[in-house]
């Protein structure tokens, strides 16, 4: 939301003024919002009863640590600690995977929340970007078949 490409000039002001996304709506202070997405299996994916699959992706909390990494593959009725890699760099995504056998023919709906450090855990709710930045888990649906 607030990322220039390039400084034209620089004016010195009295007090704060809002910059270029600012007067077009998007968010003034622009706080990254901790997000995780399912990179493997994709969505719409078919797997195996009883084959281990990886439910695999990143994490990011703009900078804050991440305490943990859950995975759910009953939609978000429950939840499991996926693993998750250590942190390369200050700012960098974090690498997780959790191994799962699918127990039986079906369609199952996996999803993502990634918890920050002290317990703060991402917001769930589906939001748009504008203006204050996406939010919600990710959600993908698989099918399980013989």
């Amino acid at each position: 939301m607030k990322q220039p490409k390039w400084i034209s000039r620089i004016r010195v002001a009295r007090a704060e003024e809002p910059g270029y996304w600012a007067e077009r709506g998007w968010s003034r202070h622009a706080v990254i919002r901790t997000l995780s997405r399912i990179d493997t299996p994709r969505d719409g994916e078919r797997l195996r009863p009883g084959e281990t699959v990886y439910i695999a992706g990143i994490a990011y909390a703009g900078g804050r640590p991440l305490e943990r990494v859950e995975v759910s593959t009953d939609g978000g009725c429950s939840w499991r600690p996926a693993e998750l890699k250590p942190e390369p760099a200050p700012f960098a995504w974090r690498l997780r995977a959790l191994p799962w056998r699918p127990p039986a023919p079906g369609r199952y709906t996996l999803a993502v929340r990634a918890v920050e450090a002290g317990g703060r855990v991402q917001d769930g709710r589906p939001r748009d970007p504008l203006p204050e930045g996406a939010t919600g888990w990710h959600r993908i649906e698989v099918r399980v078949a013989r």
